[in-house]
């Protein structure tokens, strides 16, 4: 029992440096000597098969403490700990991968291990991984999982603890922490939507050499106090003699609709709807007054109006959008409660784009 209280000292030790909780550099030549020690300790039980010591075998070599620094080692211990289900190894997997840190970079490796740290609650992995789906990184992009995934995130926890999580992290000045806590404010997972936060943390971690919030940051097409000079065109799709463009509804979903300058609203087909308002998309409290719809199979929808509280094409967010319950057999029209809202627009016909700029846009 001794022993094992022994060791689990050793480890931690090892732990709050592998996290970067201790200033070691600063200490290192006075500490070499117990680093050293831990290393001679811990090898025997991870090449017996603890994971946990594993696990801290591979942080020794990753960070060069008491042994020469060798990435390939660390991985490779890395590994042995997480093929035995240790769900920081598999984290710390995800991290090296996702970040190319001794490795190639590789986003499809890197989802696999977060994916199996997330799948044992893992808080943090299961974060990462709702951001993976949301920017389509190592997996086909999801809004609909993300969102999953980031609620699960929170399960055992409100949204808050989660936020404020991230929020310490990032205040530290964890570049990964900035770029997630950027992504919940960006798409309003669990707090209010506020564009001006989620730049402010993308902006960080991207200072910091983060690629994935650099390619976020650029995405807000209107900087502010630019926005009457800004010009951005979004590309469109020619079918049966209408232009499409995918548009995403409430940070979740992504569908394809019709550009059409004639429709007073926004429409929404009464089985798209009542899709949305199942799977949480849209909310009983989205909708307008007004008398029951009722639809071909029996169901019933509160209104036949309802309010999007967001709709975003070609990175532009316009919130609180109108829309209009169309028939089952009608298609999703891009109308006038969106495109009016635009400011100056138009189109070009010979390249097929919507060019929107010039005019005052409202975002938000």
């Amino acid at each position: 029992m001794f022993k094992r209280l022994v060791l689990m000292q050793l480890l931690f030790f090892l732990f709050v440096v592998f996290l970067g909780c201790a200033a070691f550099n600063d200490g290192k030549a006075t500490n070499e000597g117990q680093y050293q020690t831990a290393y001679k300790k811990i090898k025997p039980l991870a090449e017996h098969g603890d994971p946990e010591a594993q696990y801290m075998l591979a942080a020794a070599y990753d960070l060069g403490l008491g042994v020469r620094q060798n990435y390939d080692e660390a991985e490779k211990w890395l590994r042995k700990a997480a093929n035995q289900g240790y769900y920081l190894a598999q984290d710390r997997l995800g991290w090296i991968y996702s970040h190319g840190h001794g490795v190639s970079q590789d986003y499809v490796e890197a989802a696999k291990w977060y994916r199996k740290a997330a799948e044992q609650e893992f808080t943090s992995a299961q974060c990462i991984l709702a951001t993976m789906y949301d920017r389509g990184h190592g997996v086909p992009q999801d809004y609909a999982e993300a969102e999953r995934w980031f609620r699960r995130a929170t399960e055992h926890q409100d949204y808050a603890d989660t936020v404020n999580f991230f929020r310490r992290e990032a205040e530290r000045g964890d570049s990964q922490s900035q770029y997630i806590l950027g992504t919940i404010y960006d798409r309003g997972y669990g707090v209010a939507q506020n564009s001006v936060e989620a730049e402010k943390w993308y902006r960080k971690a991207a200072e910091q050499g983060d690629a994935d919030a650099q390619s976020a940051l650029d995405a807000f097409t209107v900087p502010p106090g630019e926005a009457g000079s800004f010009q951005k065109e979004i590309p469109l799709e020619k079918r049966r003699g209408v232009y499409e463009l995918p548009v995403r509804i409430n940070g979740i979903f992504t569908l394809k609709f019709i550009l059409d300058t004639g429709a007073s609203e926004v429409n929404i087909p009464a089985d798209v709807a009542l899709t949305l308002l199942r799977t949480g998309t849209i909310a009983e409290r989205d909708f307008l007054p007004g008398k029951l719809y009722e639809l071909a199979d029996g169901s019933t929808l509160k209104s036949s109006r309802f309010n999007i509280r967001e709709l975003e094409v070609g990175g532009i967010k316009i919130s609180q959008v109108p829309a209009s319950v169309g028939s089952a057999k009608g298609s999703l029209l891009l109308g006038q409660s969106f495109l009016g809202r635009l400011g100056s627009w138009s189109l070009d016909n010979r390249r097929h784009v919507l060019i929107i700029g010039g005019g005052s846009v409202q975002p938000r």
